[in-house]
């Protein structure tokens, strides 16, 4: 959201390829929803978007572009390359942080807002990381590995962007599908898809990875929003 409008990332139609050469940002004139005014051509499958002054910033996820939209004008100005495939946007004491996941490493990298360029790299070796993300206190961050098909060997990486902190197995399991930190009680929320196969359920563990209780939700379980 810049000013009046909403900006929403869009993989658009897929191809015969499963491919999606048609990926766009699209403008709504209006904070309440309506009709889409423009369809901003960007990189494939764009993921999360920031939005900073009157620019848009862009993960585009498959190609390893961050492109940065001019809500004003309504087009992208500026393309960087960075590491990785760009899955989430978070901003730490006035930087900007863009988390990337790579077949064996994971990717935080820096911007500098002043002059929209790329300032800083920070590469950590997580395997298999998918892309999803919990943000703790203390610049502790929580990831979510998997191996995928057909073992589905999955994990939670604690790991750090300025320290030391690197536990590549401080939760394992299976099934993991979503992942959401409370900073007030210290508390990882980890969701479970339980395959599909009838409701999820939720584990809630404290800052030692010690579970603290557990509990059923409803199908396919993503994601989590503390207020």
């Amino acid at each position: 959201m810049v000013g009046s409008k909403l900006f929403i990332s869009d993989y658009g139609p897929y191809d015969a390829s499963y491919a999606t050469p048609d990926s766009y940002v699209a403008v709504v004139d209006g904070l309440n929803g309506g009709v889409v005014s423009k369809k901003i051509e960007v990189s494939n499958k764009p993921e999360d978007l920031f939005a900073y002054g009157k620019y848009v910033f862009v993960a585009g996820s498959e190609e390893g572009k961050v492109e940065i939209i001019d809500a004003e004008k309504e087009e992208v100005i500026k393309t960087l390359e960075v590491d990785g495939h760009p899955a989430q946007f978070f901003e730490d004491n006035g930087t900007l942080w863009l988390y990337s996941t790579g077949s064996d490493e994971v990717y935080f990298q820096s911007f500098h807002l002043d002059n929209l360029t790329k300032a800083t790299t920070n590469a950590l070796p997580v395997a298999n990381a998918t892309g999803r993300i919990a943000f703790g206190n203390d610049h502790v961050f929580y990831l979510i590995t998997s191996t995928g098909w057909p073992d589905y060997e999955d994990g939670v990486s604690r790991v750090s962007v300025l320290g030391p902190e690197l536990d590549l197995d401080w939760i394992t399991g299976s099934g993991f599908y979503g992942i959401g930190f409370d900073q007030v009680r210290n508390e990882l929320y980890l969701s479970n898809s339980n395959g599909f196969q009838g409701n999820g359920s939720v584990t809630v563990y404290d800052e030692e990875g010690t579970e603290i209780r557990n509990f059923e939700v409803g199908r396919g379980p993503s994601g989590f929003l503390f207020y």
